[in-house]
């Protein structure tokens, strides 16, 4: 006979089968929390609806949906070490950046939108020389940088 539990009076449920169920609920919460972390609350500053106007509006969007957060890049210099990029691909195929500093330390901290834009015609090459020159793609998650 092998181990199993009984549930109510006549429901009797192996206990390997128990022990599945528990490991892919875990796993699809494991999965469900890596497919968000990237996807902060930001404050979306005026400066880049002022001066990028709807581009920058179309990459606050894209970044706001769930999954669309490609990459993160973090700054190299030790004044900007708050700051990060977050890109997106547009629904025009364009690449967008989101400039984001935190501000303020522990559960008083917040993310805040510098600019958004397209750099120069959108292609990811053009992107990845932009922010390579200023940055370095960033391992860990947004939710528990400085």
């Amino acid at each position: 006979m092998y181990n199993e539990r009984t549930f109510g009076s006549s429901i009797k449920i192996p206990m390997g089968a128990i022990v599945f169920l528990v490991i892919v609920a875990l796993a699809m919460a494991a999965v469900a929390y890596l497919q968000t972390a990237d996807r902060v609350p930001v404050i979306n500053g005026t400066h880049s609806t002022e001066k990028h106007l709807e581009d920058a509006r179309q990459i606050q969007d894209c970044l706001e949906k769930p999954n669309n957060v490609l990459e993160v890049w973090k700054f190299t210099s030790h004044r900007r070490d708050r700051e990060f990029f977050q890109v997106c691909q547009l629904d025009d195929g364009r690449f967008g950046l989101r400039l984001i500093r935190r501000v303020g330390r522990g559960l008083e901290a917040f993310w805040k939108e510098r600019t958004s834009f397209v750099v120069k015609s959108g292609s990811y090459d053009e992107l990845f020389e932009y922010v390579t020159a200023r940055a370095v793609r960033f391992a860990g998650k947004l939710s528990s940088a400085p």
